[in-house]
Protein backbone atom coordinates (compact mmCIF):
# COMPACT_ATOMS: atom_id res chain seq x y z
CA UNK A 1 0.00 0.00 0.00
CA UNK A 2 2.80 2.41 0.85
CA UNK A 3 4.59 1.85 -2.45
CA UNK A 4 1.50 1.96 -4.64
CA UNK A 5 -0.46 4.66 -2.83
CA UNK A 6 1.78 7.02 -0.85
CA UNK A 7 4.87 7.04 -3.06
CA UNK A 8 2.93 8.35 -6.11
CA UNK A 9 1.19 10.94 -3.92
CA UNK A 10 4.54 12.11 -2.58
CA UNK A 11 6.11 12.09 -6.04
CA UNK A 12 3.35 14.10 -7.71
CA UNK A 13 2.16 16.32 -4.85
CA UNK A 14 5.13 17.21 -2.65
CA UNK A 15 7.25 20.15 -3.76
CA UNK A 16 10.65 21.15 -2.44
CA UNK A 17 10.21 24.91 -2.55
CA UNK A 18 7.22 27.26 -2.62
CA UNK A 19 8.68 28.81 -5.78
CA UNK A 20 8.16 25.49 -7.60
CA UNK A 21 4.41 26.12 -7.59
CA UNK A 22 4.49 29.91 -7.97
CA UNK A 23 4.30 30.76 -4.27
CA UNK A 24 6.55 32.79 -2.02
CA UNK A 25 8.17 31.55 1.19
CA UNK A 26 6.25 32.35 4.37
CA UNK A 27 6.58 35.95 5.38
CA UNK A 28 7.63 37.19 1.94
CA UNK A 29 5.52 39.90 0.33
CA UNK A 30 4.63 39.57 -3.31
CA UNK A 31 2.76 41.81 -5.68
CA UNK A 32 -1.03 41.92 -5.33
CA UNK A 33 -1.48 39.90 -8.52
CA UNK A 34 0.40 36.92 -7.08
CA UNK A 35 -2.16 36.42 -4.34
CA UNK A 36 -5.09 36.50 -6.78
CA UNK A 37 -3.88 33.94 -9.27
CA UNK A 38 -0.86 31.89 -8.32
CA UNK A 39 -1.20 29.28 -11.04
CA UNK A 40 -0.06 31.55 -13.88
CA UNK A 41 2.72 33.35 -12.04
CA UNK A 42 6.15 32.15 -13.15
CA UNK A 43 8.62 30.98 -10.56
CA UNK A 44 10.93 33.75 -9.48
CA UNK A 45 14.07 33.19 -7.45
CA UNK A 46 13.87 34.61 -3.97
CA UNK A 47 17.03 36.24 -2.74
CA UNK A 48 18.00 35.06 0.71
CA UNK A 49 21.19 34.36 2.58
CA UNK A 50 22.08 30.68 2.38
CA UNK A 51 24.85 29.29 4.55
CA UNK A 52 26.74 26.13 3.73
CA UNK A 53 27.24 23.55 6.45
CA UNK A 54 30.90 24.54 6.77
CA UNK A 55 30.00 28.23 7.17
CA UNK A 56 27.20 27.49 9.64
CA UNK A 57 29.32 25.29 11.91
CA UNK A 58 31.80 28.14 12.34
CA UNK A 59 29.15 30.30 14.03
CA UNK A 60 28.13 30.27 17.68
CA UNK A 61 24.48 30.49 16.58
CA UNK A 62 24.70 27.06 14.94
CA UNK A 63 25.88 25.44 18.16
CA UNK A 64 23.33 27.31 20.29
CA UNK A 65 20.51 26.22 17.98
CA UNK A 66 21.88 22.67 17.97
CA UNK A 67 21.74 22.62 21.78
CA UNK A 68 18.21 24.03 21.66
CA UNK A 69 17.18 21.28 19.24
CA UNK A 70 18.97 18.53 21.13
CA UNK A 71 17.66 19.17 24.63
CA UNK A 72 13.93 18.75 23.83
CA UNK A 73 14.74 15.66 21.76
CA UNK A 74 16.62 14.11 24.67
CA UNK A 75 13.94 15.05 27.20
CA UNK A 76 11.03 13.77 25.11
CA UNK A 77 12.79 10.54 24.19
CA UNK A 78 13.67 9.90 27.83
CA UNK A 79 10.11 10.59 28.97
CA UNK A 80 8.63 8.38 26.26
CA UNK A 81 10.92 5.43 27.00
CA UNK A 82 10.61 5.69 30.78
CA UNK A 83 7.03 6.93 31.23
CA UNK A 84 5.75 3.51 32.28
CA UNK A 85 8.41 3.07 34.95
CA UNK A 86 8.16 6.68 36.18
CA UNK A 87 4.40 6.49 36.61
CA UNK A 88 4.73 2.94 37.96
CA UNK A 89 6.99 4.19 40.76
CA UNK A 90 4.19 6.59 41.67
CA UNK A 91 1.66 3.72 41.84
CA UNK A 92 -0.02 4.58 38.55
CA UNK A 93 -0.95 1.77 36.18
CA UNK A 94 0.32 1.07 32.70
CA UNK A 95 -3.14 2.08 31.43
CA UNK A 96 -2.58 5.57 32.84
CA UNK A 97 0.81 5.72 31.10
CA UNK A 98 -0.81 4.66 27.82
CA UNK A 99 -3.53 7.28 28.32
CA UNK A 100 -0.93 9.99 28.97
CA UNK A 101 1.04 9.02 25.86
CA UNK A 102 -2.13 8.97 23.76
CA UNK A 103 -3.27 12.27 25.22
CA UNK A 104 0.09 13.84 24.35
CA UNK A 105 -0.36 12.82 20.72
CA UNK A 106 -4.02 13.87 20.58
CA UNK A 107 -3.23 17.32 22.02
CA UNK A 108 0.02 17.72 20.08
CA UNK A 109 -1.49 17.15 16.63
CA UNK A 110 -3.86 20.17 16.57
CA UNK A 111 -1.24 22.33 18.30
CA UNK A 112 1.14 21.43 15.45
CA UNK A 113 -1.42 22.74 12.98
CA UNK A 114 -1.78 26.01 14.90
CA UNK A 115 1.93 26.51 15.58
CA UNK A 116 2.62 27.75 12.04
CA UNK A 117 0.20 30.62 12.60
CA UNK A 118 1.78 31.30 15.99
CA UNK A 119 5.23 31.46 14.36
CA UNK A 120 3.94 34.15 11.99
CA UNK A 121 3.23 36.35 15.01
CA UNK A 122 6.08 35.42 17.38
CA UNK A 123 9.78 35.14 16.59
CA UNK A 124 11.03 31.56 16.52
CA UNK A 125 13.69 32.17 19.19
CA UNK A 126 11.08 33.57 21.60
CA UNK A 127 8.75 30.66 20.95
CA UNK A 128 11.64 28.25 21.49
CA UNK A 129 12.35 29.91 24.86
CA UNK A 130 8.66 29.48 25.74
CA UNK A 131 8.86 25.81 24.74
CA UNK A 132 11.87 25.39 27.03
CA UNK A 133 9.85 26.86 29.91
CA UNK A 134 7.04 24.43 29.10
CA UNK A 135 9.57 21.56 29.08
CA UNK A 136 10.77 22.58 32.55
CA UNK A 137 7.19 22.80 33.80
CA UNK A 138 6.32 19.39 32.41
CA UNK A 139 9.40 17.82 34.02
CA UNK A 140 8.45 19.32 37.39
CA UNK A 141 4.88 18.19 36.82
CA UNK A 142 6.11 14.67 36.04
CA UNK A 143 7.98 14.61 39.35
CA UNK A 144 4.74 15.50 41.18
CA UNK A 145 2.50 13.11 39.20
CA UNK A 146 0.98 10.87 41.83
CA UNK A 147 -2.68 10.94 40.72
CA UNK A 148 -4.56 10.31 37.49
CA UNK A 149 -5.61 13.97 37.33
CA UNK A 150 -2.00 15.18 37.53
CA UNK A 151 -1.01 12.58 34.93
CA UNK A 152 -3.69 13.92 32.57
CA UNK A 153 -2.52 17.49 33.17
CA UNK A 154 1.03 16.32 32.43
CA UNK A 155 -0.17 14.73 29.16
CA UNK A 156 -1.88 17.96 28.11
CA UNK A 157 1.17 20.13 28.86
CA UNK A 158 3.45 17.60 27.17
CA UNK A 159 1.20 17.57 24.10
CA UNK A 160 1.17 21.36 23.89
CA UNK A 161 4.95 21.58 24.21
CA UNK A 162 5.50 18.79 21.68
CA UNK A 163 3.10 20.30 19.17
CA UNK A 164 4.78 23.69 19.35
CA UNK A 165 8.28 22.29 19.26
CA UNK A 166 7.69 20.06 16.19
CA UNK A 167 7.23 23.04 13.90
CA UNK A 168 9.43 25.54 15.73
CA UNK A 169 12.50 23.30 15.63
CA UNK A 170 12.01 22.77 11.90
CA UNK A 171 11.55 26.48 11.21
CA UNK A 172 14.49 27.75 13.24
CA UNK A 173 17.16 26.19 10.97
CA UNK A 174 16.06 27.86 7.72
CA UNK A 175 15.33 31.10 9.59
CA UNK A 176 18.94 31.26 10.75
CA UNK A 177 20.81 29.67 7.85
CA UNK A 178 18.57 29.82 4.75
CA UNK A 179 16.95 27.00 2.77
CA UNK A 180 19.48 26.00 0.15
CA UNK A 181 21.72 23.80 2.33
CA UNK A 182 19.14 23.05 5.02
CA UNK A 183 19.38 19.27 4.48
CA UNK A 184 23.06 19.10 5.38
CA UNK A 185 22.74 21.66 8.18
CA UNK A 186 19.71 20.00 9.74
CA UNK A 187 21.32 16.55 9.33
Amino acid sequence: LLVFFFVPIAFFCVRNRPEDIGLLPDGEKGDGEANQNISIRPSQPISEVDWTLKEATKTASFWYVLICVGIPALVNTGITFHLLSILGENNLSSQVAATVLSLMAIIGFPITMVSGFILEKIKSNLLLAFIFMMEMILLLLLLMTKSIETAILFGVVWGMASGLERITLNIIWPNYFGRRHIGSING
